[in-house]
């Protein structure tokens, strides 16, 4: 076969599959949120040294979540792994604590809590993390009480889904415990690059 011929076919082939990829549209790769369930993830799956930590709950059930304040704690606990096993750390800021208020996470409601207080004290080693949160499922009768707070007002923001489920009317109150996907505090810069390339 000539060399003319085959740019031809690959021309064609090109071509064909330009049109396929243009009508078919665009691929919709974000997987759907779960239904009837709490979710965590921190904001990235890799931190660098000194990079503000920072977590996203989102609330997909019918009912509130209520996270109780700790403060002047850390807003959620904080797991390292070291030694081969996971240590929890912890860290007592100097912060003032009047009005700070438990987390109310409506339904459909997301909110996003930062370590802007405790950050450089729980992850100023490098390695390996994850963060756990106890979560308080309360109906929308029993939360109503309570008026919904903030760890302080830079460390957690809200925003509201554009449909909001409605609380049915009697449920009991109910636990879970929440764990990110582990993450990683990793150097700055081109440390950061030689860092992974000597650990994987």
């Amino acid at each position: 076969m000539k060399a003319k011929d085959l740019l031809t076919i690959l021309i064609v082939f090109l071509l064909v599959n330009y049109i396929f990829n243009y009508f078919a549209g665009p691929k919709n790769n974000q997987p759907a949120l779960p239904v009837n369930e709490i979710t965590i993830k921190t904001v990235k799956t890799d931190y660098g040294l000194n990079d503000l930590v920072s977590v996203k709950i989102t609330n997909n059930t019918p009912q509130n979540a209520i996270i109780k304040k700790e403060c002047p704690k850390e807003p959620l606990d904080v797991m390292f792994f070291k030694d081969n096993k996971w240590i929890e750390k912890t860290n007592t800021a100097d912060i003032k604590c009047d009005g700070i208020k438990d987390v109310q996470i409506n339904p459909g409601e997301e909110k996003t809590i930062s370590y802007s207080s405790w950050n450089h004290a729980l992850f100023g080693e490098l390695g390996k993390y994850k963060i756990r949160a106890t979560v308080n499922l309360e109906s929308a009768a029993t939360a109503s009480t309570q008026q919904p707070g903030s760890i302080n007002t830079q460390s957690v923001t809200g925003t509201q889904a554009a449909t909001q489920q409605p609380a049915p009317a009697a449920l009991t109150a109910s636990s879970k415990i929440l764990e990110t996907p582990e993450f990683e505090v990793k150097p700055q810069g081109w440390f950061g690059l030689i860092w992974t390339v000597a650990l994987y």
